[in-house]
């Protein structure tokens, strides 16, 4: 069966939500790496804290992609899964359907479209996960610096 225009749609949708948890977990470790360096659970430090979250908020995935890489330092594969997540996430973003063109139009461009979102969704999935492990650790180490301070 061949795929339809909603099924192209869903898996766009699948795949911006990828990209999304891409952005998310790369803004958990750059503001867990300003936490480290900063000591931002410092009661005293809630304006630079709030400050650093809004900053963080405001910028884009290469650019948080950037900011992780002057704080840490991340192994050659390691970033060029990232960099691959990024990459794929600026296609689907701002170029998706002017590369396919016409595909919509016809059953066969649908399932050239859905094949293309799988490869995406899976680059950005992957880049997604290794984001996670480090933002996860990184928070670790912030929690466990903290409860010393404590």
């Amino acid at each position: 069966q061949m795929a339809s225009r909603e099924q192209v749609y869903a898996k766009l949708g699948i795949t911006a939500e990828a990209a999304q948890l891409l952005e998310t977990e790369l803004g958990t470790l750059h503001l867990a790496q300003c936490g480290l360096e900063n000591r931002l659970w410092d009661k005293s430090k809630c304006l630079e804290a709030t400050r650093t979250l809004q900053k963080i908020d405001e910028s884009t995935l290469g650019q948080l992609l950037r900011k992780v890489r002057e704080k840490s330092e991340v192994s050659t594969n390691l970033e060029t899964e990232l960099r691959e997540g990024l990459r794929e996430r600026n296609r689907l973003c701002h170029s998706f359907y002017r590369d396919h063109g016409t595909r919509m139009q016809t059953d066969e461009g649908r399932d050239l479209m859905i094949a293309d979102l799988d490869e995406m969704h899976q680059k950005l999935f992957r880049a997604y996960q290794l984001a996670g492990a480090m933002s996860s650790l990184a928070v670790g180490f912030v929690l466990e610096l903290k409860a010393k301070d404590a």
